[in-house]
């Protein structure tokens, strides 16, 4: 398998969650995310303290997590993920000097 693969993005709004991963395409050279764009539309206007744009790119880190750590033969760790998301959160995210 070359060293890269790709990423295909797809609206799913019938997940139960803001986005997931489609376990096991990555090995086909192209990886494919799900994002539930109403969830995250629906819970960035209930919840003021984060922006649309911080819940998609979140989203899409985190299930990109999860195909990096398939490419790349490691185990599925939700605490591994959140522990980049929140790092990426500390440094970059708009609300933190609020």
């Amino acid at each position: 398998m070359k060293n890269n693969f790709k990423i295909q993005v797809i609206q799913n709004d019938e997940l139960d969650a803001f986005g997931a991963y489609a376990s096991t395409s990555i090995k086909k050279g192209l990886g494919i995310v799900l994002f539930n764009l109403e969830a995250n539309l629906e819970t960035s206007l209930e919840h003021k303290d984060i922006s649309f744009k911080e819940m998609f790119v979140e989203t899409i880190m985190h299930e990109v997590g999860h195909a990096l750590e398939e490419f790349y033969y490691l185990n599925f760790s939700e605490e591994r993920i959140d522990k980049i998301i929140d790092s990426y959160r500390e440094k970059y995210s708009s609300e933190k000097d609020k």
